[in-house]
């Protein structure tokens, strides 16, 4: 949601330092809405959510979010304030359909250019390995956009698996993509050893811990690994030098191709795809 749009929905129920505090940085997954509410607006809070209930028509329920996204399914605290009292929706995406649960499992509609990014550069005829697939978006999204061989997705919450596999079969990809329940640290170099051409990593808090992993997944002949990272930005240049370190000490040579920010998260910290070449 704009600033603009801010400042028109809450003019006559906010001063321009309450409205100043709040944050702009609001989830729109399917019709639900989460927004994160000061302290100072505590007391507004209902008042608030309620406002955007009522003045925006395709939203059904409001949340508000009391932690960050924590634990090794990635969840973050909600709290519902305004509408229907529900977890499950229909997010739309790029042409694709995800049913999210966005208390149970980890879905961010802020990664949707970089999902869409990743589908163009996949290859015809490649083999996919995401380590971190909750319901599905970015495999999926691939899917439909690529003429890929297979995908495997995998992920540890068995309520994201759930999801994974229904928006397999909504969207028609079964042929295409596999779904995998356990930890991405076990099941690559067991099961899926050598077998890919990608590996895309979207866990940017610990992604670090499973590059090893990650490196057994890729074909002898190389591959591609996109790596998400909370990073300061400006310890980027460290972060790459690390990044490059870890691999070579597992006796594989590699290439950052490119480094961006994906989306800003606060002041001077943010989250970074790496794509890496492994040679």
């Amino acid at each position: 949601m704009t600033i603009p749009l801010f400042k028109k929905l809450f003019n006559n129920i906010l001063s321009d330092t309450e409205l100043s505090s709040l944050s702009t940085g609001i989830d729109t997954v399917g019709d639900i809405i989460i927004l994160k509410i000061p302290e100072s607006l505590e007391n507004k809070k209902k008042l608030i959510c309620d406002k955007i209930l009522d003045q925006i028509r395709s939203v059904k329920t409001v949340f508000v979010q009391k932690s960050s996204v924590i634990g090794d399914y990635r969840l973050r605290d909600l709290e519902f304030v305004s509408g229907e009292n529900k977890t499950l929706t229909i997010h739309k995406e790029h042409g694709c359909k995800f049913y999210v649960d966005v208390c149970n499992t980890f879905f961010s509609p802020r990664l949707s250019n970089e999902r869409l990014r990743i589908s163009n550069l996949v290859n015809k005829n490649e083999i996919i390995i995401n380590m971190f697939g909750g319901v599905g978006p970015f495999c999926i999204i691939i899917g439909k956009k690529s003429s890929v061989d297979k995908i495997f997705s995998i992920d540890i919450n068995p309520d994201a698996y759930k999801l994974l596999v229904k928006n397999i079969q909504i969207n028609k990809v079964s042929n295409i993509i596999n779904p995998i329940l356990g930890d991405s640290k076990n099941i690559v170099p067991s099961s899926l050893l050598g077998l890919a051409d990608r590996i895309i990593m979207p866990l940017p808090e610990n992604s670090f811990e499973y590059i090893e992993a990650a490196l057994s997944g890729i074909k002898n002949s190389g591959g591609i690994i996109h790596l998400y990272s909370h990073i300061y930005i400006d310890e980027l240049d460290s972060k790459i030098n690390l990044i490059m370190k870890r691999i070579e000490s597992q006796d594989k040579s590699c290439k950052i191709l490119s480094s961006n920010i994906v989306k800003n998260i606060g002041p001077g910290w943010g989250q970074v795809v790496f794509d890496i070449q492994i040679k």
